[in-house]
């Protein structure tokens, strides 16, 4: 009976070599197209409009929702005067176009990114018609997992921001 395995540097051992070569080249290949297709950049998302402001009476946690919804949009978009019409005269620190470039654009915005989405935290969440605090875990552009909490108080009777605060989690 003859050796099933050919001497080494044979005609035979050579052409074995180059197909188990062939074999793992193929193998190296389609994981690196799929190591690619993963990594591949996704268009970019964008954030789902947030209806218009309306009037805000107390009482509900729609109110602040809408009031932040609406800050949110105009966080997204940078729009700094847009965005601080919804914030108190007495926040503090003032709520003013340097505190928007500085705090939100500056450090916020360049941390974190727009929002996508957000989840409330019901533990942490205080429903107060006149102090109320929304606490969300949220998912921006720049991070996944990101704490949004916005304080909210009555300025001459309308809602307002009184603080916002973005922190990783």
């Amino acid at each position: 009976m003859s050796d099933p395995t050919p001497a080494p540097n044979s005609p035979e051992a050579l052409a074995k070599a180059a197909k188990v070569k062939s074999y793992f080249m193929l193998i190296v290949g389609v994981n690196l197209a799929l190591i690619a297709i993963a990594l591949w950049p996704r268009g970019e998302a964008k954030p789902a409009p947030v209806p218009a402001v309306g009037t805000l009476a107390p009482g509900s946690q729609h109110d602040l929702e809408l009031l932040l919804d609406n800050a949110l949009t105009d966080y997204n978009s940078l729009e700094g005067e847009r965005f601080l019409r919804f914030f108190s005269t007495a926040a503090q620190p003032p709520a003013d176009a340097a505190f928007f470039d500085r705090v939100i654009k500056g450090i916020y915005h360049h941390e974190f990114g727009a929002v996508f989405s957000k989840k409330l935290i019901p533990g942490e969440t205080s429903l107060d018609a006149d102090y109320g605090m929304l606490v969300y875990e949220a998912q921006c552009k720049k991070r996944p997992a990101v704490k949004l909490s916005v304080n909210f108080q009555r300025d001459s009777g309308v809602l307002k921001i009184v603080q916002w605060r973005m922190e990783k989690l």
